[in-house]
């Protein structure tokens, strides 16, 4: 009866400490959807956006990123026009506070990932020096910068692939939750609208432009054609 007994209350010790684990990870959860929210609600606001400043709204996310998040690096990287490179606009470190740019990852060193972004929008690599994904440039990338958690969200505007939104964690496990996940695609959305605003204020300023050079070319031919006018009633 007593190792009965004993039976009893060890069971009953584990369903309660696995009770306060999934409470723990449920508020924990809470948690970072309340931050997410609070984030993405944020930079939706910001000038930069409004403006379509991407190359400010990226400075201003990825530093805004890392430290709410605790994130070590955070980087948005973009095509080139034949997406054979990925350049980076913006990279902020957590622990030096830092800014940084225009590194270029090769086609041929980051294939295995590409080729996985163009079949899903994210890359979860919970461990990337061993994932078929990413370890293609453990030698060149990874090992050197010590990166032990990467999350990559694809940047898709206008129904093309744009870029990368980057997240990195440096000598610490890390396994991406699911929410994590979603709101990493939800900041690759963003910056793909902000993509959109730059292009289509710029159509807009291309258009005004042509128009107003349109007026001008009109205003000159009309005084080449009153100058003709006066010097015909002059001979006349």
């Amino acid at each position: 009866a007593g190792f009965s007994g004993r039976q009893v209350l060890t069971s009953s010790w584990r369903d309660i400490t696995e009770q306060k684990k999934r409470l723990k990870e449920q508020q924990a959860t809470v948690e970072r959807l309340r931050l997410q929210s609070q984030l993405l609600g944020g930079l939706a606001l910001s000038q930069a956006a409004v403006e379509g400043n991407l190359d400010h709204f990226a400075r201003e996310s990825t530093e805004l990123l890392a430290g709410d998040l605790g994130i070590e690096r955070v980087s948005v990287w973009l095509y080139n026009q034949d997406q054979t490179e990925l350049r980076c606009i913006s990279l902020y470190e957590l622990a030096p506070q830092r800014h940084s740019r225009d590194m270029v990852l090769s086609e041929e060193k980051f294939r295995d990932e590409l080729q996985a972004l163009k079949q899903s929008r994210y890359v979860d690599a919970d461990d990337p020096c061993n994932d078929p994904r990413t370890k293609g440039y453990r030698e060149s990338y990874l090992d050197p910068l010590g990166i032990t958690a990467m999350l990559d969200c694809s940047i898709i505007s206008g129904g093309r692939h744009r870029g990368v939104i980057c997240f990195e964690h440096v000598n610490r496990l890390h396994h991406w939750e699911h929410d994590e996940i979603i709101f990493g695609c939800q900041m690759a959305d963003q910056l793909g609208m902000v993509l959109l605003t730059r292009e289509r204020l710029q159509a807009n300023r291309e258009a005004e432009s042509s128009r107003q050079e349109l007026v001008e070319s009109e205003q000159r031919l009309r005084c080449i054609t009153d100058s003709a006018s006066d010097a015909i009633l002059m001979m006349d």
